[in-house]
């Protein structure tokens, strides 16, 4: 029989993170529509509310230049650093519902999430969800969100610098893991200052593979730890995407 506790926790990751996709496409949509003549006049005229107590001195037109060649990177770390949270959220409450419900789990696993995400990746091992197409890419989505892990604490620990603990700090899936491209140029000279930029590809691939695991995992703890038989499932379940409740959870 399928917990509740544990589809409450699936459920409300599924829609926060299909909530933050759903949110990028929007807003790149608005940003690639909007005229520069109607963004200036929406911008502060010359001054930026910074604080309670002080505002800063800028050029409006700047600001608007610099988002023209930046704004899609940027917005695809911030949106990677949401969906890397919400889903180490969902993996922190699972943990905790097998734990209160007296469910064994993996010996010497510590509590922070690159050890729990060693041991979500050897649950999904098993996963037939999906169908074998999507059975057949779970190393690799594997890959891909632990990527993303050590892209979350890059960019928010060390202002998006590739660097050694970026590098080293992998979780490897059959012998395997993944780093960008300019990593080798940083390994030749770790003095280089080389930001990670994200392709669009790379974003899209981080996206799909948090939810496709989500879905594997929760399909594999429902099956092996609670006895359920049945396939989750959109439609059979009456779940329609409705943005107002994936984008406010109400």
């Amino acid at each position: 029989m399928r917990d509740a506790g544990i589809l409450a926790a699936f459920e409300k990751a599924d829609d926060a993170i299909q909530g933050i996709f759903g949110y990028f496409v929007y807003t790149r949509a608005g940003m690639e529509s909007a005229p520069k003549e109607a963004l200036l006049q929406k911008l502060p005229a010359d001054r930026m509310p910074m604080t309670f107590h002080w505002d800063r001195y800028y050029e409006p037109t700047n600001l608007v230049s610099a988002m023209e060649s930046l704004f899609l990177n940027y917005h695809r770390r911030i949106c990677l650093i949401a969906i890397v949270s919400n889903f180490e959220a969902a993996v922190s409450e699972f943990w905790n519902r097998l734990t209160e419900v007296g469910k064994r789990q993996a010996k010497g696993v510590k509590d922070f999430y690159k050890s729990r995400l060693a041991w979500v990746f050897d649950r999904v091992r098993i996963s037939t969800y999906g169908g074998p197409e999507m059975v057949v890419r779970i190393p690799q989505n594997c890959r891909h969100i632990d990527h993303a892990r050590r892209l979350r604490n890059t960019f928010l620990h060390y202002n998006g610098l590739i660097n050694k603990k970026y590098v080293d700090d992998y979780i490897p899936v059959k012998s395997r893991w993944d780093t960008v491209p300019d990593s080798n140029d940083w390994k030749e000279d770790p003095t280089k200052k080389i930001p990670i930029l994200l392709t669009p590809e790379e974003f899209l691939a981080f996206y799909k593979a948090h939810l496709e695991i989500l879905h594997q995992l929760h399909d594999v703890i429902q099956r092996e730890d609670f006895g359920e038989t049945s396939n989750y499932n959109y439609a059979r379940e009456g779940k329609v995407a409705e943005w107002h409740r994936m984008l406010t959870g109400v």
